[in-house]
C-alpha cells in the first residue's frame, strides 16, 4: 500500500474537488463570524440548520484576487445567496468557497428594502403630516376583508361606543399579491364618493410576509393623498408598516383603531349631564344676581325722586332750545354781513384782473411781430449762404473740371497716378474723361 505525504494527499483532493466544481456555483445560507482584516482579506462561515445538525462551509474574499467592492461584515447574521468558486487551500487542507457576489435573501432582504423605502418617504415629508381625527364623525368608513373576525370586532366596538355613527364597509383583500392594489382602489373609491368623515384601514395580525402589502409604496402615497383622515390598525404590536407611518393615526390593533375613531357614548352622556348641571347652576346664579340688581336699582329710583328729575330736565331743555335759537339768528346775521363784504372784494378783483389781461394781450402781440420780423431776416441770410455754398460745390465737381480738357490717369487697380515716376512703372492704364473712361496700353 502506498504511503502518501500530506502534500500529495491535499494536492489530489484539491484537483478532484476543482474538477468536480469546474464552474461557479450559488449557495444559500446564513453568514456568521464575518471578519475583515487590515490587509483586505475577508472571512466568514456560511451555515445551514437541517434537523438537529448544523452544516457549515468556510468562505473567503482575498484582496489580491477580488475586484468586487464587498464588505462581508454588512451581511453578518443575514441569510444570503453567495455566488462563488469551490476551492481547496492545500497548505491547510481546508475546503472553502471564494466569494464573487453576495445577495441578501428572504426576510432580511425585504426588511432592508422596506427600510430604504421608509427613508425615501420620510425624506419627502410623507410621515410629517398628521391631520386631526374628527371628534364626532357621522359616517365611518372601514377598509378590510369581509372574512375573519376583524370586521366583526371593529363594527361591534363602533356600534357599542358610538351608535349614532353610520358604518360604510369597503371590502378589500388584505393579504397576498393583489392586496395593496385592492386597498388603493377602495381608498380612491371612498375619496371619489366623499361621504365618510374618517377612514379605517384594518387587518388582524399575521407574519412578516402577510403584512408586506402594507409596505407598498403606491399604497403609502395613496394614503397620503387621501382627502379623508385615515387611521391604520394593522396587525399587532410591534408590527409597524409603511402605511402606519403615513396615516394620520397609527393604532396598535384594529380594535384600537375603532376606539380612536369614536367617542364613548357613556362618556358623552356623562359630559352632557355635567354640562347641564353647570349650566343650571350658572343660570340660577345669574338669576339671583339679576334679582338683587333690580331690587337695588328700584330703591335708588325711589330715593332719587324721578318726577322732579324729569321736570328739571324739561326746563333745562326749553332754556337750551331758546339759547340755541338766539345763537343761530346771530350767526346768520354775521354771515350775511361777511357775504356782502366778500362780494364787493370779488368785484374789485374781477375789474383789476380784466385790465391786466388786456395789457398782457397787447404786449404779447408786439413781441410776436418782432419775433416774426427777426425770423424772416435770419431766413433770408441763411438762404443766401446756402446759394453761395451750392455754387462753390458745383465748381468743385470733378466732371466739370474734366470738361475743360483735363483727364484722370489710373493704373489697372483703379488707383490714380499722380507723378511721372508712377506713370513710368505701368504698362497698362486707363484715362477718364468727362464723358467716360477708356483703357490704354503702352506701345
Amino acid at each position: 500500500m502506498k504511503i502518501y505525504s500530506i502534500k500529495e494527499l491535499n494536492s489530489k483532493v484539491g484537483v478532484a474537488l476543482r474538477d468536480s466544481f469546474e464552474h461557479t456555483i450559488i449557495i444559500k445560507g446564513e453568514i456568521t463570524k464575518a471578519k475583515k482584516y487590515p490587509n483586505g482579506n475577508q472571512y466568514c462561515t456560511l451555515s445551514e440548520n437541517s434537523g438537529l445538525k448544523q452544516y457549515t462551509v468556510d468562505c473567503t474574499i482575498l484582496s489580491w484576487e477580488s475586484t468586487a467592492k464587498i464588505d462581508i461584515t454588512d451581511y453578518d447574521n443575514s441569510e444570503v445567496l453567495i455566488t462563488g468558486k469551490v476551492d481547496f487551500y492545500e497548505a491547510a487542507g481546508r475546503f472553502q468557497i471564494k466569494i464573487l457576489e453576495i445577495d441578501e435573501y428572504g426576510e432580511g432582504a425585504l426588511r432592508k428594502k422596506i427600510e430604504r423605502l421608509k427613508k425615501k418617504l420620510e425624506n419627502e415629508g410623507l410621515f410629517d403630516r398628521k391631520r386631526e381625527i374628527p371628534n364626532f364623525p357621522k359616517i365611518i368608513g372601514v377598509i378590510t376583508s369581509q372574512q375573519g373576525d376583524v370586521l366583526h370586532d371593529v363594527t361591534t366596538i363602533i356600534k357599542k361606543r358610538y351608535p349614532i355613527a353610520e358604518i360604510y364597509i369597503y371590502p378589500s383583500t388584505v393579504q397576498g399579491e393583489f392586496a395593496a392594489r385592492s386597498i388603493v382602489q377602495q381608498i380612491r373609491f371612498a375619496n371619489k364618493n366623499n361621504e365618510v368623515d374618517v377612514l379605517l384601514i384594518v387587518r388582524g395580525g399575521g407574519s412578516f410576509q402577510d403584512l408586506m402589502p402594507f409596505n407598498d409604496e403606491i399604497l403609502a402615497r395613496e394614503i397620503y393623498s387621501s382627502k379623508i383622515p385615515t387611521i391604520t390598525g394593522i396587525g399587532h404590536q410591534p408590527d409597524i408598516t409603511i402605511s402606519d407611518y403615513v396615516s394620520d393615526f397609527h393604532a396598535e390593533t384594529p380594535t384600537h383603531a375603532a376606539t380612536k375613531a369614536t367617542k364613548d357614548k357613556n362618556e358623552i352622556l356623562q359630559r352632557i349631564a355635567e354640562i347641564d348641571r353647570n349650566l343650571f347652576s350658572q343660570i340660577k346664579f345669574k338669576f339671583k344676581g339679576f334679582q338683587s340688581f333690580v331690587k337695588e336699582n328700584t330703591l335708588k329710583i325711589h330715593s332719587y325722586r324721578p318726577k322732579k328729575i324729569i321736570s328739571d330736565m324739561l326746563n333745562n331743555y326749553h332754556n337750551s332750545l331758546n339759547k340755541l335759537g338766539e345763537s343761530i339768528q346771530n350767526t346768520l346775521r354775521r354771515l350775511k354781513n361777511e357775504n356782502n363784504t366778500t362780494c364787493s372784494q370779488l368785484n374789485y378783483v374781477k375789474t383789476s384782473m380784466s385790465q391786466k389781461i388786456k395789457n398782457s394781450s397787447e404786449s404779447y402781440i408786439g413781441v410776436y411781430k418782432q419775433l416774426l420780423f427777426a425770423a424772416s431776416k435770419v431766413y433770408e441770410i441763411r438762404k443766401q449762404e446756402l446759394s453761395n455754398l451750392t455754387i462753390q460745390i458745383s465748381n468743385c465737381n470733378p466732371k466739370k473740371i474734366l470738361k475743360k480738357g483735363y483727364s484722370i490717369i489710373k493704373n489697372k487697380k483703379g488707383k490714380i497716378i499722380k507723378s511721372k515716376i508712377e506713370f513710368g512703372k505701368v504698362s497698362v492704364f486707363s484715362a477718364e474723361f468727362h464723358d467716360g473712361e477708356i483703357p490704354v496700353k503702352k506701345g
